[in-house]
């Protein structure tokens, strides 16, 4: 017998499309000295307000720059790296209980390639750099 026919024509397209360039995944850290009090609640507090600034500041910046996005598998964005206190540092003599606290954080981005990190890391740096000097930054 016969194979059986089949009336079914399968067709398939073929579309020529753009390379696609692999995205890169890169931080930026930003360390900076904060002066608190001793008590490590407060300083908690206070270090959690700089990073909500950090972040506003650093979304605001990103967002003009082309090629580099918040990098979205790092959903909670700026986030602290660390925060050491500076056993170095020797309060004044009227504010004994002040200290001060090393704080690294990290911004998470995504680029298309090393150019655009480097400048959107150099931007990102001179703005808190001015909001800290101009005395925005809380």
């Amino acid at each position: 017998a016969p194979p059986p026919h089949n009336d079914t024509v399968l067709s398939t397209t073929t579309t020529a499309q753009e390379p696609q360039q692999q995205q890169q995944q890169f931080h930026i850290c930003i360390s900076f000295g904060l002066l608190s009090s001793n008590n490590k609640e407060n300083l908690q507090c206070i270090v959690q307000q700089c990073i909500n600034s950090v972040s506003t500041l650093v979304q605001d910046t990103v967002q003009d720059e082309k090629g580099v996005d918040f990098n979205n598998e790092e959903k909670n964005g700026v986030f602290v790296a660390c925060v050491v206190q500076d056993e170095l540092y020797q309060p004044p003599a009227n504010r004994p209980n002040i200290m001060r606290s090393i704080v690294t954080a990290k911004v998470p981005l995504i680029s298309q390639n090393g150019t655009v990190q480097n400048k959107t890391r150099r931007k990102v740096q001179d703005v808190l750099r001015d909001a800290i000097s101009n005395g925005l930054f809380l």
